[in-house]
């Protein structure tokens, strides 16, 4: 017969049994739980903080790095290599102030309303987006490799240039990624002139009294006699070329695009010796050429101004 005795349990037997399980379930006590201090709590904030700040400095880095801006060492590469393709010398101060991507230009301003029209382009207002400042631009839309040598030629020298009564250039941008091809643009960011060209003022008001005659005059005289200390002979002076400015006291001189420049001004100290140069170039408008010109003999700086 079995002993049934050993297959019982007892209350006690049950009761032991589910004091063990509940010891499983039971909480650790408070000397075996992991709690930070203070201090580390405080140290785990500071880095979250480190790595989110590093997070951001690496997104403001990567949208640096691919914003389409040439980077300076680019922009010298290529201004040389265009230099030899147009037979031009470029120096460091032209790397600073030409910009061989139009793509910059619009990146850095803002286009508004037509101011004029010349010989080779449109004449714009522009408006330089950081500062909000005003300015002219001279666009020419060309592929002529000539153009763009003579173009880049005049700027470097009007670039040099400061005077109260002549016309500042600031910079230039070219489409040289392109190649010149036909839709190619070229940009010169210049001084804006609050006013109207003489011819225009003349029209409008019949004449200039004697002394206001006077005045201009020597402002115009001062701004020749700059220029040709310089080697610059402008070659087509006339009242379109001359910018009055609203208060008609001061006149600014324009319009470089027929010009003869010579660095002779390096090799003579003196006025008189650069007045030994000689053109023979048929330039300028017919109405206001000097006779001299249509002789078809050398001709010098002074009978043109």
């Amino acid at each position: 017969m079995q002993d049934d005795r050993v297959l019982e349990r007892s209350p006690q037997d049950s009761l032991r049994i589910q004091q063990r399980s509940s010891m499983l379930d039971r909480k650790p006590s408070g000397r075996f739980t992991f709690q930070k201090s203070q201090e580390e709590e405080q140290q785990t904030q500071i880095q979250g903080n480190r790595n989110r700040i590093k997070q951001q400095l690496r997104c403001q880095l990567n949208a640096i790095i691919n914003k389409p801006i040439q980077p300076f060492q680019m922009r010298e590469e290529k201004l040389i290599e265009l230099g030899k393709k147009l037979d031009v010398e470029i120096t460091q101060i032209d790397v600073e102030n030409i910009i061989p991507n139009t793509k910059e230009f619009f990146e850095d301003y803002e286009i508004h309303e037509r101011l004029g029209e010349g010989c080779l382009g449109l004449v714009k207002r522009i408006v330089q987006k950081t500062t909000g400042l005003d300015f002219a631009v001279k666009i020419v839309a060309t592929q002529d490799d000539e153009i763009i040598r003579n173009m880049i030629i005049e700027f470097k020298r009007l670039v040099e240039l400061s005077h109260d009564n002549i016309v500042k250039a600031y910079k230039m941008y070219l489409d040289f990624d392109t190649g010149f091809q036909s839709e190619s643009q070229a940009f010169v960011v210049m001084e804006l002139i609050q006013g109207k060209e003489m011819f225009e003022v003349i029209n409008d008001s019949g004449h200039y009294s004697e002394d206001d005659a006077k005045e201009l005059f020597k402002q115009l005289l001062s701004a020749i006699e700059y220029m040709h200390r310089h080697g610059i002979c402008h070659r087509d002076l006339k009242p379109n070329n001359i910018l009055c400015l609203q208060d008609k006291k001061q006149i600014k001189v324009t319009d470089f695009n027929v010009s003869k420049f010579s660095d002779s001004y390096k090799l003579f100290g003196d006025l008189k010796d650069t007045e030994k140069i000689e053109m023979w170039t048929y330039t300028g408008t017919v109405a206001f050429s000097a006779p001299e010109i249509f002789t078809g003999e050398g001709y010098k700086q002074q009978i043109l101004q």
